[in-house]
């Protein structure tokens, strides 16, 4: 008892002046090179006891997977440690400055512990940068001590009541407070993460989210599919939750993930402690990594690989340039180099809360065109969220947001002034060659413009594909002013051109699609009913009837989100209703599914209405926006659902937490988008899976929804049975 009071008390006091041991290591192979592609990098690892062994563990899993010159400059660690601890250890003791001030690093990896914010990090940062301008940093986010976190200053940041006190309790607890402890304190470190790459105009920092990656291995421990494990308390050696070889791994892994860009599983690191657990371990707990960090946009990877060069993208996109994604299709007709850059452009009126102006677009029928668009920021309609301070309300600089339009639709003022009050920098432009009429008594009334681009009618979108020119078509006009909207944005005064997302409403989100799957400067993209695969099902199956094979094939070629949705690199959020007339469920679903190369969710709901205020209405539409730009708390995101002899059921594989779930389905026959579906409540378990008694035999589709408690709402993709 006298033990582990002591324990807990040096933890609580966060061993501020204990040093459980301080080591600088050599280079390994005399000088370390420098960070060329197919080669190794220069690690510097300042840690504390969650994060220390990953050092030594490194080099070996790097030259399983061939990189060749991996070097491990430094380890410092201090237990119990704030980064702030090692930025304050005596200059003749701190090996980590010493190194950076060199010149000699390439990657420093550190690790807060549950006292977040964390100003040590920033220091870090400065300072290597001062002499190394390509520097890379990871931070760690640790899984929580004791399974517990709560905020600086709350009474209840050592709650007995909510810690672990011995290590078996973890195998008799639910999930649910360790998932709110990880969500809490990760929202924390990742919007402090977020706030200083805004500083320094493009990704500096990155995340390594090993307390993720440790949350899925305990609910896949719950639920039993972890090979050679069978209990929680299997993966730590006491209540605060020191690690055992399992976790050790897993952080390993992730953190070679981040450091390395590209997939761990596969490779022998040549822990036998895995194979004598069970020889299918290692595997398992690589996938966990793997999945872990290329859901995380914070990581900087994805799943195509190659962080060096992934580095260098980011960085020359965060500087304006998109970079093309290798998997977009030679057919490519925009110029992505010239689109890169900021138009021209004029204001319109400069004073008003909303403003307006008007920029360059693509030329047309052999003239120049421009766009109209309305412009709203906090500054200018003099309001700003509740959660940002007064100074970036009124000078920035502020993430920016691109609005586009539907159908019938043009520029809404309402629709940026939405977003300027959420303290966002808002362009909201008409994609038909229009602007708003003020004096107009229907609605949406425009007035076309003389040096407008195409209409938005049918033929504009559809039969101008017979001309060999793309000039003349909608599809390519409208693509191109929204980039051309986005680098617009991106260089006005007080806009953080690293944080900006962009989200459309039926053919905007449409276009919203191939817009993110092309210029991959957002950091967050939300198509509202608009999908790809329009020629398989959509309302405009007579259009294409019209137009011919041949055409239709072109079109498709050159227009369909599905051409493209595959190079897609920004996080995406689909957003559509289970009846919408135009853009039924199964071309939503292959949609989504064609998107592998970024983090992804869904939001179905049962008849959604079709709409420009409907669909700029529900509230999860800047919660996943917000998470991405701002570090806010993440959506639940809900995996394929499985049906078995006992239950349907899914999972919820990242954020959270969920306060209720159902299960949607459908059992009638005839078009998708024309059936009745049935909701019944679903059980919402601790370890994160969801279940709900089994569908009809001859259900047609069903999905989960999971609400979090906020009353957020996201979906399961639709597994349908039986297409219409």
């Amino acid at each position: 008892m006298h033990t582990h009071f002591q324990t807990n008390l040096r933890w609580s006091l966060h061993l501020a002046f204990i040093l459980s041991a301080i080591c600088l290591l050599p280079c390994a192979g005399g000088e370390p090179s420098g960070p060329t592609p197919g080669s190794g990098l220069r690690v510097f690892v300042t840690a504390h006891s969650f994060h220390v062994f990953v050092a030594d563990r490194l080099a070996p899993l790097a030259k399983a997977a061939g990189v060749t010159g991996h070097a491990l400059i430094g380890k410092q660690m201090l237990g119990g440690s704030r980064v702030r601890q090692h930025w304050d250890l005596a200059d003749p003791m701190n090996s980590a400055k010493k190194a950076l001030i060199a010149g000699d690093v390439d990657v420093l990896t550190m690790s807060p512990n549950w006292l977040v914010p964390d100003d040590g990090i920033a220091l870090f940062t400065e300072l290597g940068l001062k002499h190394n301008s390509q520097l890379r940093v990871l931070v760690q986010i640790s899984w929580p001590a004791f399974d517990h976190w709560e905020p600086i200053g709350n009474p209840n940041l050592w709650d007995r009541a909510k810690k672990i006190d011995h290590n078996d309790e973890r195998d008799a607890r639910p999930l649910d407070g360790l998932r709110a402890a990880n969500a809490g304190m990760k929202v924390v470190i990742e919007k402090q993460v977020a706030s200083l790459n805004a500083k320094y105009g493009h990704d500096v920092i990155h995340v390594v989210p090993v307390g993720d990656a440790v949350l899925r291995l305990r609910h896949r421990v719950v639920e039993g599919s972890i090979p050679g494990i069978m209990r929680q308390s299997e993966l730590f050696t006491d209540p605060i939750g020191h690690a055992k070889s399992a976790v050790m791994a897993l952080a390993t892994y992730c953190n070679f993930a981040c450091i390395y860009g590209c997939t761990p599983v596969g490779w022998d690191d040549g822990d036998r402690e895995l194979e004598r657990i069970d020889p299918r371990l290692r595997t398992v707990l690589q996938e966990i990594a793997w999945d872990t960090v290329t859901s995380n946009p914070l990581s900087g990877v994805t799943k195509a690989g190659l962080a060096k060069k992934a580095q260098v993208r980011r960085s020359e996109s965060a500087q304006g340039q998109i970079m093309p994604a290798p998997e977009l299709p030679a057919s490519l007709p925009w110029d992505l180099a010239t689109l890169s850059q900021p138009p021209s452009f004029e204001w319109l009126d400069e004073t008003s809360p909303v403003r307006s102006l008007l920029y360059a677009g693509e030329p047309f029928e052999g003239h120049g065109t421009r766009v109209f668009a309305y412009y709203a920021t906090p500054a200018s309609i003099g309001v700003g969220d509740a959660g940002q301070s007064a100074a970036a309300t009124t000078k920035g600089p502020w993430p920016g947001v691109v609005l586009v339009h539907g159908g019938g639709g043009t520029a809404f003022a309402e629709w940026a002034t939405l977003w300027a009050k959420r303290g966002y920098a808002a362009i909201a432009m008409d994609l038909a060659g229009s602007r708003p009429d003020p004096a107009g008594t229907k609605k949406n009334a425009v007035i076309r413009m003389p040096d407008g681009g195409p209409g938005q009618e049918h033929k504009d979108k559809f039969d101008m594909i017979a001309t060999p020119e793309t000039t003349d078509d909608w599809p390519y006009h409208a693509v191109a002013n929204c980039v051309r909207g986005h680098s617009l944005l991106r260089s006005l005064p007080g806009v953080d051109p690293s944080r900006t997302a962009i989200t459309g409403i039926s053919w905007g989100g449409y276009t919203t699609c191939l817009v993110a799957s092309l210029d991959n400067r957002f950091r967050a993209a939300v198509p509202v009913y608009g999908c790809g695969h329009l020629r398989e099902n959509s309302c405009w199956l007579g259009d294409f009837e019209r137009i011919g094979p041949e055409q239709s094939t072109r079109w498709t070629k050159l227009y369909d989100p599905g051409s493209y949705l595959p190079a897609c690199r920004v996080p995406i959020f689909f957003v559509n209703g289970t009846n919408d007339f135009a853009y039924p469920l199964d071309s939503s679903m292959k949609s989504h599914a064609d998107v592998q190369h970024a983090a992804k969710n869904v939001r179905i709901q049962v008849n959604m209405p079709h709409g420009h205020e409907a669909g700029w209405a529900p509230k999860e539409i800047a919660a996943f926006i917000d998470a991405a730009l701002l570090g806010t708390a993440a959506l639940p995101v809900v995996d394929t659902p499985t049906v078995d002899d006992r239950a349907a059921r899914c999972r919820v594989t990242a954020g959270g937490p969920v306060a209720s779930a159902a299960l949607v389905s459908t059992a009638e026959p005839g078009p998708i988008n024309k059936l009745t579906w049935q909701t019944v409540p679903a059980e919402a378990h601790a370890d994160g899976t969801l279940t709900a008694p089994r569908p009809s035999a001859d259900a047609r589709a069903f999905f989960f929804t999971a609400t979090t408690p906020a009353g957020l709402q996201v979906s399961s993709p639709v597994v349908i049975v039986t297409e219409r």
